[in-house]
């Protein structure tokens, strides 16, 4: 089996409005489609965002802990006016742009849930 794309992420929260106004504001572009209060989704490039409110989900565990071990990445051509953009719409940024030893540019944040959002900016050695 050969693996071409990741068609479609899901994140839970326990807040539907707060994220998805959350990313709205992250991406600048509203959800492309969605369900009343249960779902959103966003479209970006081949791959879907789906916020999926765990309001009424009996099927997550009890102790399921929203935003562990998942990082969201976003490929962007500047994480340094993504980075701009951001700081100016008054996200708290906990770091600065920063250059990996992969040569790999980033700077990562929370969303409402505790999910890791990062954009990355990839440098031509490692295309």
């Amino acid at each position: 089996m050969e693996v071409e794309s990741v068609a479609t992420v899901f994140l839970f929260s326990k807040d539907l409005k707060k994220s998805v106004d959350f990313y709205s504001t992250l991406l600048g572009v509203g959800p492309s489609s969605g369900w009343a209060d249960m779902m959103s989704a966003f479209q970006i490039g081949d791959t879907t965002l789906r916020i999926h409110s765990d309001k009424n989900a009996a099927w997550l565990p009890v102790h399921a802990k929203r935003g562990l071990g998942f990082a969201l990445h976003f490929k962007v051509k500047s994480v340094d006016e993504q980075w701009e953009r951001l700081n100016k719409l008054k996200f708290p940024l906990p770091e600065k742009p920063e250059i990996l030893h992969t040569g790999i540019k980033k700077f990562a944040m929370k969303d409402p849930d505790g999910y890791e959002v990062e954009f990355v900016q990839l440098s031509e050695a490692v295309h």
